[in-house]
C-alpha cells in the first residue's frame, strides 16, 4: 500500500514539474480542465455492474504547440449491479474507483488546428494510481435461504492505464470546450463466488466518454 501512494506523489510531483517547466519556458501558464465522464464497463466487469457517470480534473500545462501535460484526479462510483447478467439480480455489488495521475495530450494539427483555427483533434494517454473499494452482499444460494454465503468487502491499490482520442473547439479565447472517448483498464481482482455464479473479474475494463472545459491561464490560447 505505501509503495501504491509513494507512485501517487511521484506522478503528481512529475507533473507538477512539467507545468512549472512549461511556465517558465513558453509563458502558457496553466490550464484547468473539469470534466463529466460516463463509465462503460466492459468485459468480465459488465457481467456485474451497469455504466455510471463520474468526475475528473485535469490541472496542467501546454509545453508546445503540439503537447498538454496534465495532472489528473478523478472519482468514479459503480452503484448499482447488472440485473440482466447476474444470476441473482438482487444482489448487491458496487465498485468504487478514485484515482489521480498524469495525462498527456498530443494536439497533430498544433496551434494551426482545422476550420480556421477553432477545430483542435488530439490523442491522448494516461497511467494512473487508484484506490477501489469493491462490496458484494451477502445473498442465499437458493429460495429456503438455508445456505446464505457472507458478503464481501474488497479494497487495494492499483495502476491504471487509459487511451484514446477527442477533439476540443475554441469558441473564445483562453477556453475550450472538449469532448472524447478512451480506454481504460485498472489492474484490480474481483474475487469469484461460485455459489452466486459470480466468475473472476480480472482488471477493470471500461469505455468512457468525457465532456468538459479547459480553460488556458493566463496567457493567449495557443
Amino acid at each position: 500500500m505505501r509503495s501504491y501512494r509513494s507512485v501517487t506523489l511521484m506522478l503528481v510531483l512529475l507533473c507538477a514539474g512539467f507545468v512549472s517547466l512549461s511556465s517558465a519556458q513558453t509563458g502558457v501558464g496553466l490550464t484547468i480542465s473539469p470534466r463529466g465522464l460516463y463509465a462503460i464497463p466492459v468485459g468480465s466487469l459488465a457481467d456485474r455492474l451497469v455504466p455510471t457517470g463520474g468526475v475528473k480534473l485535469g490541472i496542467g500545462a501546454r509545453l508546445d504547440e503540439n503537447w498538454t501535460w496534465e495532472g489528473t484526479f478523478e472519482a468514479t462510483r459503480f452503484m448499482k449491479g447488472n440485473k440482466d447478467q447476474l444470476y441473482f439480480p438482487d444482489l448487491q455489488v458496487t465498485l468504487e474507483l478514485y484515482g489521480a495521475g498524469v495525462q498527456a495530450s498530443y494536439y497533430p494539427f498544433g496551434a494551426e488546428g482545422i476550420l480556421a483555427g477553432k477545430v483542435h483533434p488530439f490523442m491522448t494517454g494516461g497511467l494512473s494510481v487508484y484506490r477501489w473499494l469493491a462490496r458484494r452482499g451477502a445473498h442465499a444460494t437458493d429460495s429456503t435461504g438455508a445456505v446464505v454465503v457472507p458478503g464481501l468487502v474488497q479494497q487495494d491499490w492499483s495502476l491504471g492505464f487509459r487511451g484514446g482520442a477527442g477533439i476540443e473547439f475554441l469558441p473564445i479565447e483562453r477556453v475550450g470546450i472538449f469532448g472524447q472517448v478512451t480506454y481504460g483498464v485498472v489492474v484490480g481482482e474481483l474475487w469469484p463466488a461460485l455459489a452466486l455464479h459470480l466468475e473472476n473479474t480480472s482488471g477493470f475494463q471500461t469505455v468512457e466518454g468525457s465532456v468538459g472545459l479547459r480553460v488556458y491561464l493566463p496567457s493567449k490560447l495557443f
